[in-house]
């Protein structure tokens, strides 16, 4: 059923809705542990992604699993919530529970906590793709997509070097902040 699903999401969404064109995609593949992290504008991001990443999770706002039939979908296809506007430490424990339990995973997170306005974006940057990766030590892959997408025309798709995120930087405010202001950087160059 996953691979129906994904093929389904290449073909309607990345082909027919959008002209999803991949630079650099082989890159997603290269690392058997790993974050993801574009930058967000639409609802469909994690559609251009999907279909191209294997064992891939989803980090979504919790808000979007009180709609039950939304929830049992994204429980089939790995995705689960977070609290954005708190530090949600549960949802800390279950990713580094992903990580600990499975040799190959690749996990989508938004560094910037959502989908931003044209003002905000670019400003904002929340920690915690950073902090996760220099604690898990596994690297960032940050990717660029066409901001604010229009249907039937191009999107590119641009995946970018891994950072790798020391251990250390976990532990400094500081360079935990300098890393995800970096980190967005390299995501909107």
């Amino acid at each position: 059923m996953f691979r129906i699903m994904k093929r389904l999401v290449n073909i309607v969404i990345c082909r027919f809705l959008y002209h999803v064109e991949y630079k650099n995609i082989e890159q997603l593949n290269q690392y058997d542990r790993c974050l993801i992290c574009p930058n967000h504008s639409s609802i469909f991001d994690p559609a251009f992604i999907f279909p191209k990443t294997d064992n891939l999770y989803i980090i979504a706002k919790s808000e979007l699993f009180k709609n039950q039939i939304l929830k049992k979908a994204f429980n089939h296809y790995q995705v689960f919530p977070i609290q954005r506007e708190k530090n949600d430490v549960g949802g800390a424990r279950n990713i580094i529970k992903l990580f600990k339990n499975q040799d190959k995973i690749k996990l989508l997170m938004f560094p910037e906590g959502g989908i931003l306005t044209k003002e905000v974006r670019k400003k904002k940057i929340k920690n915690g793709a950073v902090h996760l990766a220099g604690g898990l030590e596994i690297p960032i892959i940050p990717v660029t997509i066409t901001e604010n997408p229009r249907l039937f025309h191009k999107v590119i798709v641009t995946v970018k070097q891994p950072i790798f995120p020391k251990k250390e930087v976990v532990n400094n405010k500081d360079k935990l902040k300098q890393t995800s202001e970096e980190l967005l950087k390299v995501i909107y160059s």
